[in-house]
């Protein structure tokens, strides 16, 4: 019954990342208006545990590790089948060393976390020249980033108390991260 129950979880988990990776023909792709960042000089030695939700469905783990590098990083779903491992450098290199047979766009993920936590000039830093950063105080007091491009919305990250909501206008997606630690 639990390999079953594995199987079944890890076809959702490959259905989820599979379409995270999916750019439509008309649409940019994540790599040409952003490139990842180095680790924040403040995070050096914390780890971090984050459980995703994707378009409301879906529900992942990924745990972070920062060094002064490098960050390690860790996809799993909920029962902790390992999906995707691996590290990116400080030097743009992203190494993924172990991946469930289907592809995950690692850097889309990796990408959406820094839109997510990454401080506002480390962000403003990645964004190529056509891509503007609004952080908006909202009247409830969530702070939002929005993302835009030639006057339209692609990103818009909205920091809840209890967790941060990122939808990819774009590419038609969203994602709920909660940080477990």
């Amino acid at each position: 019954m639990r390999n079953r129950l594995t199987l079944v979880l890890l076809m959702v988990a490959c259905s989820w990342l599979s379409s995270c990776s999916l750019i439509n023909d008309k649409q940019a792709s994540a790599q040409a208006f952003y490139q990842l960042q180095p680790v924040p000089s403040e995070w050096v030695g914390q780890s971090w545990l984050n459980q995703f939700q994707f378009n409301q469905q879906t529900q992942m783990l990924l745990a972070l590790e920062f060094n002064a590098n490098a960050f390690n990083f860790a996809l799993m779903d909920l029962s902790g089948v390992l999906l995707a491992q691996g590290r990116w450098l400080n030097t743009g290199q992203l190494i993924v060393d172990k991946s469930v047979p289907v592809p995950i766009d690692m850097q889309r993920i990796l990408q959406d976390i820094q839109w997510m936590h990454w401080p506002e000039q480390s962000v403003r830093q990645g964004l190529n020249s056509t891509i503007k950063m609004q952080n908006k105080l909202q009247q409830n007091g969530n702070m939002q980033r929005i993302f835009s491009q030639n006057g339209r919305d692609i990103v818009t990250v909205t920091d809840y108390l209890d967790a941060i909501l990122l939808i990819h206008h774009l590419d038609e997606y969203q994602v709920k991260v909660q940080r477990l630690n």
